[in-house]
């Protein structure tokens, strides 16, 4: 019998997946819910509680985790253990790395501006992914929020550059990629990324060695920021599914057929960068970015270009 994948969410991420493993004769069915992207067409089955599970899944979506919590799905235990933000800490000591302060408000000393995000991603009850709270004014305008909330000291761009390691963990490092965020629109999605695998090496293994421990297998993103004057890296999320600019990883991903069906390890031949150019205009013309950063993306060879904005 045929192995068969099953894509749950429907946002544009999942929809370009979906699209992508078919281009690879690779059998799979495209599951969304009610208002997303992926509603819109004909491909797309509306998810309900009586979904089968027995093909392989791979949710695309916090909107899909939530659901799949709901439904008391247990397959999913390491994935939920990575994308909690009270397990950070614990996870930056095994990695080596630093954990970004968690600001107690009432308690703590601290300087503005700061940084307050949900402490589920995707929770409904909280109306932004994560917001720079620039004074005290702008704190007491999301004061209802914040009980739902994490709140940390920001790590401005000045200081520390963004990086993330992101693949389709086969069990090994060489299935892992790094990558330089070098500008987004709006704050939180990026806009132009470059790899640079080989300068994270040791970081890599790391992660590698954390996510075996967990018995964790498929797609997942680990952010960072990384002081510029040194090697010290402050974990910032993990996500464990796809993530927004995974058409880099996907155009050089060679054989997801082998992997995905046969259990073969990713092979990887990978472009220099990856560049979203309408995001990464709007990035320029918002001052989020710089006409230099423009110029090195659109300069750089070998590169990626997003087909949907």
């Amino acid at each position: 019998m045929e192995k068969s994948l099953a894509i749950i969410g429907g946002g544009k991420t999942g929809v370009n997946l979906f699209k992508w493993l078919k281009t690879h004769g690779i059998s799979c069915r495209l599951y969304c819910f009610k208002g997303e992207y992926a509603n819109r067409f004909r491909y797309a089955e509306l998810i309900d509680q009586n979904i089968s599970l027995d093909s392989e899944v791979i949710i695309t979506s916090e909107k899909a985790f939530s659901a799949l919590r709901d439904m008391s799905c247990d397959s999913f235990i390491s994935h939920y253990y990575l994308r909690d933000k009270k397990n950070l800490e614990s996870i930056a000591k095994r990695l080596n790395v630093e954990a970004i302060r968690n600001i107690n408000i009432s308690k703590d000393d601290f300087l503005f501006p700061i940084i307050v995000k949900p402490l589920e991603s995707g929770l409904t009850s909280v109306p932004f992914k994560f917001k720079v709270v620039n004074n005290m004014t702008e704190l007491k305008g999301i004061d209802v929020f914040l009980d739902k909330c994490v709140v940390q000291d920001y790590l401005g761009d000045d200081e520390y550059k963004q990086v993330s390691i992101a693949g389709y963990f086969d069990g090994t490092a060489n299935s892992l990629i790094a990558v330089s965020q070098d500008s987004q629109y709006p704050r939180g999605i990026s806009a132009a990324v470059y790899n640079e695998t080989e300068q994270y090496g040791s970081i890599i293994v790391r992660i590698c060695d954390v996510l075996q421990s967990l018995d964790f297998k498929g797609f997942v993103e680990c952010e960072f920021k990384k002081h510029r004057g040194s090697d010290t890296f402050y974990i910032m999320d993990i996500n464990p599914r796809p993530w927004g600019w995974i058409s880099f990883y996907l155009d050089g991903f060679k054989n997801p057929s082998g992997v995905l069906l046969e259990n073969d390890h990713v092979r990887l031949e990978m472009s220099k960068g990856w560049v979203n150019t309408p995001r990464l205009l709007l990035s320029v013309i918002k001052g989020y970015s710089s006409i230099n950063q423009l110029l090195t993306a659109l300069l750089c060879r070998k590169k990626v270009y997003e087909k949907l904005f």
